[in-house]
């Protein structure tokens, strides 16, 4: 695929025996691409010469699927490095805005009343319990005891990976369903590239795990 471009850092995860392992690009040249060893919970790895592996490819604005080839391993400088080949069937998983995943989970929020002060501390302000309904790499949909207004802008503390994650939104629908809940979808605004890579890997995770649960039970 010629628009996949692989840069140094973005992350990656390995697939190996139905798990996945997260590692990150360390170099990148014209005859292979090295990667640090791939660990899960504390867990390493351990890929030689002449393995295959699943690759998902993370950067800010897509996902990426393709299968490589490890051809070597070195270690330099107490680094572990892999060195797998460029990948040849590359498959985009989906865009980032439209992929959008049942949620359900309790999150903090707040209403920013600065709305033009781009320099503001995200993490202070008095905050508010809401419940994400369904959240993508580009917005999320809520629930809040209090009525939000078009255009509000909202700061929300997400937790991922056990790490405290926050992001800006704004309010562009706001309605109340059958119950008379407050229901806002909210689109994420002033985004660095780490956060969206951080925000897209969630909802990814999020589609694996539900994938997984529904073939269990079918």
């Amino acid at each position: 695929m010629k628009d996949l471009v692989i840069n140094i850092n973005n992350k990656i995860e390995v697939e190996w025996d139905k798990k996945y392992y997260k590692s990150n690009i360390m170099d990148v040249n014209d005859k292979f691409i090295t990667i640090n060893i791939p660990m899960l919970e504390g867990g390493y790895l351990t890929l030689s010469k002449g393995d295959y592996i699943e690759v998902t490819y993370y950067n800010s604005k897509e996902i990426y699927k393709f299968h490589s080839k490890v051809i070597g391993r070195d270690i330099k400088d107490n680094l572990h490095e892999i060195y797998i080949e460029h990948p040849k069937d590359v498959k985009k998983v989906q865009r980032r805005n439209y992929v959008r995943v049942f949620y359900g989970h309790n999150i903090k929020y707040y209403i920013l009343k600065d709305k033009l002060n781009s320099n503001i501390n995200l993490g202070h302000g008095i905050f508010e319990d809401a419940i994400i309904i369904d959240i993508s790499g580009g917005g999320m949909k809520i629930k809040t005891s209090k009525e939000l207004s078009l255009g509000d802008i909202i700061i929300s503390k997400l937790t991922i990976d056990d790490t405290e994650l926050f992001v800006k939104g704004r309010v562009l629908r706001s309605i109340k369903d059958e119950n008379k809940q407050n229901i806002s979808g909210i689109s994420f605004i002033d985004m660095d590239g780490k956060t969206i890579e951080k925000v897209i890997q969630f909802v990814f995770l999020l589609m694996r795990k539900q994938r997984n649960a529904a073939l269990k039970e079918g």
